[in-house]
């Protein structure tokens, strides 16, 4: 049989008999903090609340380098608990707090800490500042945020409660830090070029790599280089550029625009986001329908404009019309990072199922090339491991948070069967694997 024919339970039986997989995983899996800042945001508001703390976000603040930004605080609203505050931005940002009476956490009885504190401020370890135990009248009633860092975000939390609460590195296990190593100077950043030059290089780009179609958008900023604009995006891959127009009048070597793009409802995770230190943001995504979003860029440093190009591929023809959006553009966006062929047919076979450990056998012609892509149908990303396995050789897609889909490609060579093994420890989560011939092995 020629194409790979997945055998197994019905979809509908396999979530059934997979669903005390999924209580049981929800009891191992530790909590993971999502990719993006305003994530693990939400992941520290919720562990602490989970405590019985009063918890809440102050403000988020947008600071380029050398600015300070004073943050009044909540008042006391519970009498007799201790106010938690946190400042927390991207691990690389370095910033510093400072206000009366902030201290870092003492050490434990035997411990190495600090218990640092000084009218200088407390500078931020992986994008965190935290304090501890403030009480009574050493409860402060604003603090001051100093950006060192060429431009970032800080997210200001503050919890109240009677007990202890655990500290952001117990509950963002990616921000625990060792010793760190003294700073070094790594130069300064290369002057961007003038607006026309960097357009047309990114116009000669895009021929070259076949976009459909190429706009241009002009959008206001404020004086603080700061701004937004909705955009209705058509159905496809869109590889978004944000380019400043005045970034000469920012400090050398700090000219940096950051964005993020999202769907216009409250709350919703970015799509994309650029927090890297570069002038312009670039920022992909795929879209299985057309959909309204909202593109939010920083760092323009005063630019009465900026320039935002968008660059369109369609999707693969291939993708069947059945699906959902959110599961079109997910795996079309695994196929454009990848730079993967697009199919141009409806998949040969499709599989799904959820949580657990899955284990399903294909069947394969020799001398035949495959693809196989997963998409996230609902739930979260947590440890997801997506392989074929040929023979001795395997063929391994690893994902993550930020990447809900994956693909791979195989060949047969001279063997009649493979393995299909997906592995996902997100209990109340569900993919699908689609495959489609690619045609002959070369080899």
């Amino acid at each position: 049989m020629s194409p790979p024919a997945a055998t197994g339970p019905h979809p509908r039986q396999l979530g059934r008999a997979l669903g005390w997989l999924a209580a049981l995983a929800l009891l191992l899996v530790p909590r993971l903090g999502r990719a993006d800042l305003a994530g693990d945001a939400a992941t520290v508001l919720d562990a602490w609340r989970a405590a019985g703390a009063h918890a809440e976000r102050v403000t988020t603040v947008f600071l380029v380098q050398g600015q300070v930004r004073r943050v009044p605080l909540p008042p006391d609203v519970t009498a007799g608990s201790c106010l938690h505050l946190v400042a927390l931005a991207e691990r690389q940002i370095g910033f510093t707090v400072t206000g009366p009476g902030l201290a870092r956490p003492e050490p434990a009885p035997g411990g190495e800490g600090t218990g640092e504190r000084g009218a200088r401020g407390l500078e931020a370890t992986a994008g965190v500042v935290e304090v501890l135990a403030l009480c009574g009248p050493a409860r402060p009633a604003e603090i001051s945020l100093h950006m060192s860092a060429a431009r970032g975000t800080v997210e200001v939390l503050y919890a109240t409660s009677p007990a202890p609460l655990e500290p952001v590195e117990a509950i963002l296990l990616e921000r625990a830090q060792g010793p760190v190593a003294p700073r070094s100077a790594i130069g300064r950043a290369p002057r961007p070029g003038p607006l026309a030059a960097r357009l047309a290089r990114l116009r000669r780009a895009t021929a070259l790599d076949v976009a459909r179609q190429v706009v241009e958008l002009r959008v206001p900023a404020a004086t603080d280089g700061s701004g937004a604009v909705r955009l209705k995006l058509a159905p496809g891959c869109h590889r978004l550029w944000v380019l400043a127009d005045a970034l000469a009048e920012a400090p050398e070597g700090s000219a940096d625009v950051d964005a993020d793009v999202r769907r216009t409802v409250a709350g919703s995770e970015p799509f994309a986001a650029d927090r890297s230190h570069a002038p312009d943001a670039r920022l992909e995504l795929c879209l299985g329908g057309a959909d309204a979003v909202d593109l939010r860029f920083v760092g323009a440093y005063g630019a009465r404009e900026v320039v935002l190009l968008d660059a369109v591929w369609p999707l693969p023809p291939g993708l069947p019309l059945g699906w959902s959006a959110e599961l079109r553009g997910r795996v079309a966006g695994a196929l454009f990072r990848r730079r993967m062929p697009a199919p141009d047919a409806p998949p040969i076979d499709e599989v799904q199922g959820g949580a657990g450990a899955t284990l399903l056998p294909l069947e394969l012609e020799p001398g035949r090339c495959y693809l196989a892509t997963l998409g996230l149908l609902h739930g979260e990303m947590r440890g997801l491991r997506f392989a074929v396995r040929v023979g001795g050789r395997a063929y391994v897609d690893e994902l993550d948070d930020a990447t809900p889909a994956g693909a791979l490609t195989y060949c047969s060579g001279t063997a009649r069967r493979a393995k299909l093994e997906v592995e996902l420890r997100s209990p109340s989560s569900a993919w699908r694997v689609a495959f489609w011939s690619l045609g002959g092995d070369a080899r």
